[in-house]
């Protein structure tokens, strides 16, 4: 029984820190958009971050998490493109302070997976570079279901142009609606007014031209996406990786 008991309690802490990642996730992914959007990572000038602090106050996140989140972000947007698997293209967002670092330590995991850094520009083109803001598929009380036409219809209503039916990492419907990068903010707050509940709202390297891989390869995908993702410095990974279908 006692040690149930204790498996009991490691399993409860295990899911609050968890869900306590993923709070912290998400409120830095906000300061990200918010200082990408403005510029600046004053919150008397950027009426956005400001928000988002109080957002982060509100839910206990430490002050040095949100400086750290704020000194990582100061720094000029780049990107970084590569090639692997097969020629499928991947890029590595950043806002580092050492460009030349991050791009050797991208390459670095490019070339273990027999890949390579591509020329600026050769790999963009596959992708299209949009607003997308997330909305769950149901309300956090249940009371309220959203489905494809609703989530159309109000799409349309909120200066969206177009709406994506997926599931999120725990296979719960959620809808990503796709603007331009500059009507990012106005499409979220015009879903918020029709009484949707964004989770998360970012700019994205949305792919339209994919690169086929075999079944047996995709746990190697996984891997040198999750690699990348876990760089220092790597703020959103973006591949046109497709499973083949057999």
């Amino acid at each position: 029984a006692g040690h149930s008991h204790w498996k009991n309690i490691k399993e409860t802490k295990e899911l609050k820190d968890a869900q306590k990642q993923k709070t912290f996730s998400l409120v830095i992914r906000k300061i990200k958009i918010a200082v990408q959007g403005n510029g600046s990572t004053n919150p008397k000038l950027n009426s956005f971050l400001a928000k988002v602090l109080e957002e982060a106050k509100a839910k206990d996140i430490p002050s040095s998490t949100i400086n750290t989140a704020l000194q990582r972000f100061k720094g000029p947007q780049f990107f970084v493109e590569g090639r692997a698997l097969s020629g499928c293209s991947v890029i590595v967002e950043s806002f580092s302070d050492k460009p030349k670092w991050f791009r050797q330590s991208v390459q670095h995991i490019l070339k273990t997976y027999g890949g390579r850094i591509a020329d600026a520009g050769s790999c963009c083109h596959m992708f299209d570079y949009k607003g997308v803001i997330y909305v769950p598929g149901t309300s956090t009380d249940n009371s309220r279901v959203l489905n494809y036409d609703k989530a159309f219809e109000l799409a349309i209503e909120a200066g969206a142009e177009e709406v994506v039916e997926d599931s999120d990492e725990n296979d719960e419907k959620i809808f990503k609606f796709i603007c331009e990068t500059k009507e990012l903010h106005q499409v979220r707050k015009s879903l918020i007014d029709l009484s949707l509940h964004p989770y998360e709202a970012r700019l994205e390297h949305i792919p339209h031209t994919f690169v086929n891989i075999e079944k047996e390869n995709v746990d190697v995908a996984l891997k040198l996406v999750g690699d990348l993702e876990a760089l220092e410095d790597a703020s959103q990974v973006f591949h046109n990786i497709q499973v083949a279908q057999t």
